[in-house]
Formats: structure tokens, C-alpha cells, sequence
């Protein structure tokens, strides 16, 4: 029946692209170049064809052509050290499904060393079933590409279906700059196996450690809420939320916690130790938990947080504490938080607060003057408005949600992957955003169960639901629940490209500072307007928030001319430093 329903949505799709004779013609030239290589049978006919596409861009199994790949022979990928990169292999059999399909990968090999297969992974890509959203366009419904199904050993391929495959590869600090090869292979139980060529190349400098864009990050009570659905046990609990942590400092990314009604606990501290991370909630301070007797948090949260806050003292953790306060609440209650942020400022002075209340002056015009941080929505942040808060010492992050929708970027299924890419890297710091927060990155809402099967799934993506019974597609859902712990999407691959994207951003800024104090002024400046090219708003990867790059080239073209300029500053300087010995 799985077999005939597929069947019958290709000869659908098949009946629409011949109703508009260019698309149909498109497609067949799509065809014809994923089938340029691959297998062939002793007739010297191609049995399925294998082509490479780029990690930004999302390739619908029965609508290839929604979003405009470009295809390659070989995967080719760039990166710095202590950086992860991928790409997406397409697969297409035009004859019969491929069957018990299993993937294999070597070392990565170069001239100076060469990378373990250890530091590298490959799985296929799931797909999910949209129902048609209520708030927002898209550009087609039906089955779309996100989870990346790294449980999955063993995976059929559909007659007909364009098949993706993710595979990523993580250089260390300490890997020597240079270019590596190996390759990928793709064995069908029914078929000959094809292997794809690899190139990656190493670049001459790495990535920092600790992440230096700040984030806040949401999963309301954690593996509690998120895995209920099997009663865990306090320690299967302890493991999960272990595994979520360690996911997210993998993807550069703070403990998810900043709707958690409870203080962290010492196991919490020494772990994010460990991890490095940035930055916590102390306690989640709103309405609910608000005394009006006495115009501050209830007696029992103010136990907990001082808890905690000694417990925090005692465990060394460099992250820096906050306390987020009053989700996205309108001046009916700025009253209250007035007291409440006094009441941190009197008791906790050294943790600043953070808020998505509704104040568009970020505290200038608005009386809110005891609160460190202000999170606006997206296409809400004020540029010159967020720098004159700045100057008197607040801080302002942004954020999306069920909102905004187009032509602003957001993270829904339905959106470009590019979108949530450019969103927490070039966007983020072209308009000098202090953070950047999201509400919740895995929902239990219509599903509550563990992904499993593959590679078309039974998840339902409708993330979120409104009072109104309206939905979203991937809202608050970035990656899903598995048995061990979180299953990535490509959609997170993006969102940690993206805050890599941030730092080299960084590194060019901070590399031609250095030359500049160096004495190297007139050099200096010269790489700066390069970078300033790519860098801020108005120019060409950002021209404003709802108006920005939208080709995959133009962000590797980006990368490529800003590690230019990180290598061409640090060689100036070090001749600089020579020439003063």
C-alpha cells in the first residue's frame, strides 16, 4: 500500500509538471544531470544516478526543483579548524526503489596528516508531511526534507524519489591547513555500489571554542515535558537531559532553559562547565510566581534561586548567569516587572536580567531602566535605536517565533534553509545583535514519541499550535526526539553553520584591529572596507532584514573572501612583529 501511495503521488506530480510544459522540461534536465553518473548495468545504461548538492538549499523527494538546486559531481567543502561543514549527495533510481541502501566513508587523507572517519558522518535525510500552515504562504504542500536520520542503518530509496543524504565532516583545533580526500559510498542491496569523490580543505586558522555570539534557548521543562509520553525515570531523565545539553554545545549552542520553573542544580553547573558554555537562565521570573503582598518573587522561588546561586559560586562555572523575566508581556504588567527587576538589582546584582517584553525603546523612553537586556522580535530590532541603548550600558538581543514570516528569514519548514543560516551568522552580525533567542528547539505537540522509520516518516511537523487552533510547521522544532537523545535536522546543521558563520566574522574584525594597533593602519583599513563589503547591512549578503542573499554561492564566495582577509591581516601583523624584533 506505502508502495502504491508513492507510486501514485509521482504520477500526480508527473500530470502537474506536464500541465506547465517548462517546469516538466525542467525537471527532465534535473533527471538527466542527477543521472550522469552512477552505476551502470552491461548494457553500459545508467542504473541510478548519484549528484551532489550544497548544504543550503532543501530538496523536496517529489518537487526537486521547489527551492533551485545546483548540482555537482563531487562533494567539496571548506572549513576552518574546530569547524563542522556539510553537503547533501541526491540519489535518483528512475527504474526500481533501491533497497537495504547502507553508507560507508573513509578517511579523509592529505600531504600533512589526514582526518579519521571518526570526524566524519553520513545519514540519510527524512522527510515530513506538511498540512497547508494557517498564518503564513508556502510555496508547496506535501513532503518535505528535515530530520537527518542518524539511527538509521539500513535505508530504502523510492522508485523515483530524489533521495538526499547529509554528510558532514568536523575538523580538529589542531588540524593542519591543506587539502584532504576521501570518499563516500553508497551501497544498494539490489544494485552496485557508487562511490562519491571528497575534497575538503582545511583552512589556516580555527574557530574559537566558546561560541562568541550569545544565546538563549528554550525547551520548556526539558526531557520531562518532551519525553513524557514514556514516564521517564529521575535517572533516565538525568541522562536525557545530559545528552540535549551536549547536543547543543556541539551546535555552539547555551543549555536550553529559559522557561524552566526551577533553578539549575550543581550536576547542571559542573556540566556547562565542562561544555563552555556562554551563558544560563538562573530562574525564570514572571506573573505566576509573583507575590503582590509583597511585590517580589514568591518565598519559595527566592529559596531555590539563592540555592542555586551559592551552589553556582561554588562550582567555578565561567558561564554567566541571567535571569530571563516576562515573556513578550505588554505595559499592562511593566508595573510588576519594575519591582521584579528592582528586586534582582537589590539581591543579585552582578546577574543581569534579559526580557522579550514589549518595549520598543529598549528602556530609553519607557521607565524600565533596571533591565539589562531587551530581545525584540526580528523585524522589530532598531539599529540606531538598539546603539544608543548600548551606550548607556543595556545590551539588546533579537528573536523569532511563530513570526515573523516573509520577506523576513525565519526557521519553518517550508522556509529556505539559507534563511536560518544567515539569521544566527551574517544577519546577526550586521546588526550588531548582542544574542539571539529562540523559545523552544524540539516540540512534543502532535506527536509525543521518538522519531523512528525513515526515510519518510509519521512525524508530524506541526510544531506549533495556536489558541485558535491555527498551526505551524517546524515552529519551536529544530531538532527531534530519539531514543538517546536529540536526532539533528538540517535545518540545525544550518543554524550551527550559521553561528560559525558568525565567527569568522569575528576573527576578520578582530584580526584587522590588531594589525591597525599595530601599526599597520593603511592596510588595515583596506581589509576592513573588503570586509565591510560582506559584513554590514545594506551591502551584499545583508541588505536589510527582509532583503538579503537567497544563492548558496554568494554565502561560500562570502567565506572564502573573509578567510582572505583573517590570513592576509595575521601575515601583515606577524611580518609587523618581525620587523620590530
Amino acid at each position: 500500500m506505502k508502495r502504491r501511495s508513492r507510486i501514485l503521488s509521482l504520477v500526480f506530480l508527473s500530470a502537474a509538471l506536464c500541465a506547465c510544459p517548462c517546469l516538466a522540461q525542467d525537471l527532465e534536465a534535473f533527471k538527466a544531470r542527477t543521472m550522469r553518473q552512477g552505476p551502470t548495468d552491461l548494457k553500459n545504461r545508467p542504473i541510478y544516478g548519484v549528484a551532489v548538492a550544497d548544504s543550503m538549499v532543501k530538496i523536496p523527494p517529489r518537487n526537486p526543483l521547489l527551492f533551485k538546486p545546483s548540482l555537482a559531481d563531487s562533494i567539496s567543502i571548506s572549513l576552518a579548524g574546530n569547524e563542522s561543514q556539510g553537503a547533501q549527495v541526491v540519489v535518483f533510481s528512475p527504474s526500481a526503489p533501491l533497497e537495504a541502501v547502507t553508507l560507508e566513508w573513509s578517511d579523509l587523507v592529505g600531504e600533512s596528516g589526514s582526518i579519521s572517519n571518526r570526524d566524519i558522518w553520513a545519514a540519510p535525510v527524512g522527510f515530513v508531511q506538511t498540512a497547508k500552515p494557517d498564518e503564513y504562504e508556502t510555496p508547496y504542500v506535501g513532503w518535505y526534507p528535515d530530520p537527518i536520520l542518524t539511527h538509521v542503518r539500513q535505508f530504502e530509496i523510492a522508485l523515483g524519489d530524489f533521495q538526499t543524504i547529509w554528510y558532514s565532516v568536523s575538523a580538529a583545533t589542531d588540524t593542519p591547513a591543506g587539502e584532504y580526500k576521501g570518499s563516500l559510498t553508497i551501497s544498494p542491496a539490489n544494485a552496485p555500489p557508487h562511490k562519491v569523490d571528497v575534497s575538503v580543505t582545511v583552512r589556516p586558522f580555527s574557530l574559537p571554542a566558546r561560541p562568541s555570539l550569545n544565546t538563549a534557548v528554550g525547551l520548556i521543562q526539558g526531557a520531562k515535558t518532551l519525553y513524557a509520553f514514556e514516564n521517564p525515570s529521575h535517572q533516565r531523565r538525568v541522562e536525557l537531559e545530559d545528552a540535549i545539553d551536549r547536543f547543543h554545545a556541539r551546535y555552539r549552542t547555551n543549555p536550553p532553559d529559559i522557561y524552566r520553573p526551577w533553578p539549575p542544580y550543581p550536576t547542571e553547573f559542573a556540566r556547562w562547565k565542562e561544555l563552555g558554555a556562554t551563558s544560563f537562565n538562573l530562574a525564570y521570573l514572571w506573573d505566576r510566581r509573583f507575590d503582590p503582598a509583597t511585590g517580589e518573587p514568591e518565598q519559595k522561588l527566592q529559596e531555590e534561586i539563592a540555592r542555586a546561586y551559592k551552589q553556582m559560586k561554588e562550582s567555578g562555572v565561567e558561564a554567566a548567569p541571567y535571569f530571563y523575566l516576562y515573556d513578550e508581556v505588554d505595559k499592562s504588567l511593566w508595573p510588576q516587572v519594575k519591582q521584579v527587576a528592582a528586586w534582582v538589582k537589590k539581591n543579585y546584582p552582578d546577574v543581569p536580567t534579559l526580557t522579550t517584553l514589549l518595549d520598543k525603546s529598549y528602556g530609553l523612553a519607557s521607565g524600565l531602566d533596571s533591565i539589562d537586556a531587551f530581545c525584540p522580535i526580528m523585524h522589530e530590532y532598531n539599529l540606531a535605536r538598539a546603539r544608543q541603548a548600548r551606550a548607556k550600558g543595556v545590551k539588546v538581543w533579537w528573536y523569532v517565533c511563530a513570526g515573523p514570516f516573509k520577506p523576513y528569514p525565519n526557521v519553518f519548514i517550508e522556509y529556505p534553509l539559507i534563511d536560518t543560516r544567515l539569521l544566527l551568522g551574517f544577519m546577526s552580525f550586521a546588526y550588531e545583535v548582542d544574542g539571539f533567542l529562540y523559545y523552544k528547539m524540539s516540540s512534543p505537540i502532535n506527536n509525543n514519541k521518538c522519531i523512528s522509520g525513515g526515510p519518510y516518516t509519521d512525524w508530524n511537523p506541526a510544531s506549533y499550535q495556536s489558541s485558535t487552533g491555527h498551526k505551524w510547521n517546524g515552529d519551536g522544532h529544530l531538532w527531534y526526539p530519539g531514543p538517546d537523545g536529540p536526532v539533528t535536522s538540517i535545518r540545525m546543521e544550518n543554524w550551527r553553520d550559521g553561528l560559525e558563520d558568525y565567527e569568522y566574522l569575528v576573527l576578520a574584525r578582530e584580526s584587522t584591529r590588531r594589525l591597525n594597533e599595530a601599526g599597520g593602519a593603511q592596510s588595515a583599513a583596506k581589509l576592513q572596507r573588503q570586509l565591510d563589503l560582506w559584513a554590514l547591512p545594506g551591502q551584499r549578503i545583508v541588505k536589510s532584514q527582509g532583503n538579503y542573499a537567497t544563492d548558496p554561492a554568494t554565502i561560500s564566495q562570502a567565506l572564502d573572501e573573509i578567510s582572505r582577509i583573517i590570513i592576509q591581516a595575521r601575515r601583515e601583523l606577524n611580518a609587523l612583529k618581525e620587523q620590530a624584533k
